[in-house]
């Protein structure tokens, strides 16, 4: 039963009492005392109920109220993340270029410790060189030789009638230069525009001189600490004098390597020993030729297992005392 079906009973109720109201007179009070009652407590209730139905109505406005300031919270803080990914990629970005910035910076740096290094270096040698220049032209001074030093005409001036003519340009200079500040110099090298070079090596106990084509497979070396001349090549070596031409020394080796041949041509040809001549072949030996003299001043011996002598012609066999055993 409902509050309002409710209330109609006893209202009903109230009705039949005041009908009832001849009857008895003391009871009729008390009778419509209870249904008053209720009807009050039902009336507060209703109003009881009606407040907590606006409280609950206001709660809801506020539930909802607040389920959207959530939502757009939700939303701003979704904003936010994005925001701040993407101020993290930025970030990211940033560090990287600073990176890359500091990474051009140390090397800019090493650069300018380098080139710093270089010019030091270079104005150490330019000091150097200035010393040795001053010292080369105190020594033309001291023996009276000069140096032309060719320099770009001056423009003459206006209303000039001629120009001197310049000296004449001296093409070959001496110098000698040793050392650099306290380091000596052991290697002086000279390279042509194709690849030639001579090395002019004066290092301690392994002096010498090298003469190097660009191929590197001819080679001229003179050895100051053996005394020695080598030439190297892997193609032919021609010598020729157009008039004597002289091979001299202690011992003269002349050796025809990989199964090569030795050729001596000429007119004539000499061969003298001031000791001791042999001539010797591993398989064989043959003297030949138009004709033959083997002579001795003091003895002459022709010796071997077996030794033929054979004249197509004549065979003379002459001496002061001639024996045949």
């Amino acid at each position: 039963m409902s509050i309002t079906e409710t209330k109609s009973s006893l209202k009903k109720i109230l009705s039949i009492i005041e009908e009832l109201n001849g009857l008895n007179s003391d009871s009729i009070p008390k009778l419509q005392a209870q249904p008053t009652n209720l009807l009050e407590e039902i009336g507060k209730f209703e109003e009881f109920k009606t407040t907590n139905l606006n409280k609950i109505e206001s709660n809801d406005d506020e539930i909802n109220s607040l389920k959207n300031k959530i939502s757009q919270n939700q939303r701003d803080i979704a904003t936010l993340e994005e925001g701040n990914a993407e101020l993290n990629n930025q970030r990211q970005n940033l560090l990287d270029k600073i990176q890359d910035a500091q990474n051009e910076l140390n090397e800019t740096q090493t650069k300018i410790i380098a080139r710093r290094e270089e010019l030091i270096t270079r104005s150490s040698r330019l000091e150097e060189l200035e010393n040795r220049i001053i010292e080369l032209k105190d020594l033309q001074e001291k023996f009276g030789v000069s140096a032309a030093v060719p320099m770009a005409q001056m423009q003459a001036p206006a209303g000039a009638a001629e120009v001197a003519a310049p000296a004449e340009e001296k093409t070959e200079f001496s110098a000698v230069l040793s050392a650099v500040g306290d380091k000596k110099i052991n290697q002086r090298i000279i390279k042509s525009r194709s690849g030639h070079t001579i090395i002019l090596d004066d290092t301690d106990g392994e002096e010498k001189i090298s003469i190097i084509d660009k191929t590197e497979k001819n080679t001229v070396e003179i050895n100051s600490k053996d005394n020695a001349i080598t030439i190297n090549s892997e193609a032919d070596i021609t010598i020729e004098g157009k008039a004597n031409l002289t091979l001299k020394g202690k011992t003269i080796l002349i050796e025809a390597i990989q199964g090569g041949n030795i050729d001596v041509k000429g007119n004539n040809v000499n061969m003298q020993a001031q000791a001791k001549a042999t001539l010797k072949g591993n398989s064989g030996a043959d003297v030949e030729g138009a004709q033959v003299n083997v002579k001795g001043t003091a003895k002459t011996s022709v010796e071997g297992a077996t030794v033929s002598v054979n004249g197509s012609a004549m065979t003379e066999i002459k001496g002061g005392l001639v024996k045949i055993n």
